[in-house]
């Protein structure tokens, strides 16, 4: 889907989400039909973000050097949505070094706030005709899971954006979240997002190290 076509603020930023993201069906001209047909089929399926880290890699892609390499199954994430995919799992993958990695984390978040939060507010939306009007004043979070995989500058940006007081209606979506080589500091949210930074030390994050870390632009 396109995420932000602005001439002025440089190339266009793309993400790869499911048929039933919401900017998708906007964007396809799907029939009202297909529409609730798709909505129908995912109702309730847990989502899982892909985040790449930063450099020259594109979307999906986690290295490019074990690209060349290794192959397709050891440097992507085509493995990881084929599996989700088995699972019944929608997937988001957006492409934080679209214009360039000095602006990844405006990249990144561009594209969570065009995608995750569309999502929320729908079915907030849907679910606020039902509730008295005292509750509408609200903004509820959806409660389909969140599942994240962010890998090297990625997992700063994903921590950033959750630290920022309009997208914290985010964190209780978040099942589970792997760091891979990640860049983030748990002390960014001790102060300001006291629940981010309980979940950055429970169990629903895992982080995980490479023995040999290089820049992503290097690989």
């Amino acid at each position: 889907v396109m995420v932000c076509n602005d001439p002025n603020r440089g190339k266009p930023v793309r993400a790869l989400v499911h048929k039933t993201s919401r900017l998708y069906r906007k964007q396809s001209g799907l029939e009202l039909e297909d529409l609730r047909r798709e909505e129908q089929d995912a109702d309730g399926a847990p989502t899982l973000l892909l985040a790449t880290g930063r450099g020259k890699v594109r979307a999906g892609i986690f290295s490019r050097n074990q690209l060349m390499t290794g192959g397709i199954e050891s440097a992507t994430a085509l493995p990881m949505v084929r599996d989700a995919r088995a699972r019944g799992m929608r997937c988001i993958i957006p492409d934080p070094n679209a214009r360039g990695e000095r602006y990844g984390m405006e990249t990144f978040g561009r594209t969570i706030s065009a995608i995750v939060d569309s999502e929320d507010q729908a079915e907030s939306s849907e679910t606020q005709k039902q509730r008295p009007q005292q509750q509408q004043d609200e903004r509820e979070s959806s409660n389909t899971p969140l599942y994240v995989l962010a890998h090297s500058a990625s997992g700063a940006q994903f921590v950033r954006h959750l630290r920022e007081a309009a997208n914290k209606h985010i964190l209780p979506r978040v099942r589970a979240v792997a760091f891979t080589d990640s860049t983030h500091n748990v002390q960014w949210a001790k102060k300001d997002a006291p629940e981010l930074a309980r979940m950055l030390e429970s169990s629903r994050s895992l982080y995980v190290r490479s023995s040999d870390v290089r820049r992503d632009a290097d690989a």
